[in-house]
């Protein structure tokens, strides 16, 4: 059969394009190419497929079926009786949500058919190559801020703090180092691990004895997998076993990492006392900690400038709610679920707001309540031999943590299914 003679592509944007079989491929070539972006960016698998689906049809596909995982992307674009099918991997990941919001804008105007395929290429182009919002040293001082102000709120006094600040300081010039010679991501997971709470334990050593661990459990918090560990709650909330399980394994095998590089700092320190209790400052120093620490690690995650007023008030408004139901005697659970009930409500709320994704607000505003203390305590106690309790306080991070998901996968899993419904998406 004859194929119909090509047409001139749409340049000017205002009809959608020719459909037949070259300019198919180029359609689905270029969705996927947006897909790859928001993937490789940190993006939850759902909502690339949303956004490749959103693109393709955008662009003159009458359908698409898309399936994503956190290593490829398979896609088939159908148009008046051709098909073409394509498969993309993803090598390398970052978390850069600034590009994840630059290639959802773009495909809001591929809807709207305000870009041609050629603006579309050219766009994709453009932010595949964008450096950082943040300089080195802007995100130098947002680790440092944003660990420092964890340390604050679980009871650190100042010479915590200042120790806390040298030794995260000096681990993230050892990443970005590590990262340039192209170092397995888990080994330089480890190693930072390892020289964080290594230069933290020598300093709090200082005073003689190890008045409290905050110093020791802030400087390894920047390397928290916080994005893969988002991105796999709302997979599984989503429906996405897959990607989500997968997710969750790589986010594990990240926390593993840090445990493994504190576990050999303190095999070697010689360290066998738990950390002493450490009192929490007042609430309303508590809270402007939240909106600090928010804020920076929206930055280290690269996060649009825009939106780190909002997500520090997420922050405090999340902290809020978690003290208010300790105050009044809830299980840590309950107040761990609110926060995360907390932390989802508002994020969808200022992502129509602001016109950006979800993940942007509510990836930072969970950090302040991380239970980092008994994650920390669960390896000490592994290195005391004492497995009976480093079983206890792994359950119970795990329980906390699974509390704090399961909060924001509620809305997530609402916003979904009402979506569905209403057949919209941001």
């Amino acid at each position: 059969m004859e194929l119909p003679e090509a047409e001139t592509p749409d340049t000017e944007g205002t009809l959608p394009p020719s459909r037949h079989r070259d300019e198919l491929r180029d359609i689905l070539s270029l969705a996927l190419n947006g897909g790859q972006l928001m993937l490789e960016n940190g993006a939850s698998t759902a909502r690339v497929e949303e956004t490749v689906v959103a693109m393709a049809v955008g662009l003159g596909a009458d359908s698409v079926d898309v399936f994503a995982t956190p290593t490829g992307i398979i896609a088939s674009a159908h148009a008046e009786g051709e098909h073409r099918t394509k498969l993309v991997r993803i090598l390398d990941t970052t978390l850069l949500l600034g590009r994840v919001s630059d290639v959802l804008d773009l495909s809001r105007k591929v809807v709207k058919h305000k870009l041609s395929r050629d603006e579309l290429r050219r766009g994709l182009a453009e932010i595949a190559t964008k450096p950082r919002i943040y300089g080195h040293w802007t995100v130098t001082l947002a680790v440092v801020m944003g660990c420092c102000t964890f340390a604050a709120l679980i009871g650190a006094g100042c010479y915590e703090l200042g120790v806390c600040a040298i030794a995260s300081a000096i681990a993230q010039q050892l990443r970005v180092l590590l990262i340039r010679m192209r170092i397995n991501r888990l080994l330089n997971t480890g190693l930072v691990a390892a020289a964080a709470s290594g230069i933290a334990l020598l300093g709090t050593m200082q005073q003689g004895t190890l008045p409290n661990a905050s110093a020791v459990i802030s400087s390894v918090l920047f390397l928290a997998p916080g994005v893969v560990m988002m991105s796999a709650v709302l997979d599984l909330f989503g429906g996405d076993m897959v990607a989500g399980v997968s997710r969750a394994a790589s986010a594990l095998m990240t926390l593993v990492a840090i445990a493994v590089g504190m576990w050999a700092v303190l095999l070697l320190g010689g360290i066998t006392a738990l950390p002493s209790a450490a009192v929490a400052p007042p609430l309303l120093p508590s809270l402007g900690l939240a909106f600090l620490e928010t804020i920076a690690f929206a930055i280290v995650f690269d996060a649009p400038r825009r939106s780190l007023l909002p997500g520090g008030l997420i922050g405090i408004a999340m902290y809020a709610v978690h003290l208010g139901l300790l105050i009044y005697n809830a299980p840590m659970e309950v107040a761990m679920f609110g926060a995360g009930l907390v932390v989802g409500i508002l994020g969808e709320l200022f992502a129509r707001i602001f016109r950006l994704p979800s993940t942007i607000f509510t990836i930072p505003g969970f950090i302040a309540v991380v239970p980092g203390v008994l994650a920390f305590r669960t390896v000490l106690a592994f290195v005391m031999n004492d497995y009976s309790l480093g079983l206890t306080s792994l359950v119970q991070a795990f329980l906390y943590t699974g509390a704090l998901a399961a909060g924001l996968g509620t809305v997530e899993l609402m916003m979904r299914t009402w979506k569905q419904k209403h057949a919209f998406m941001l």
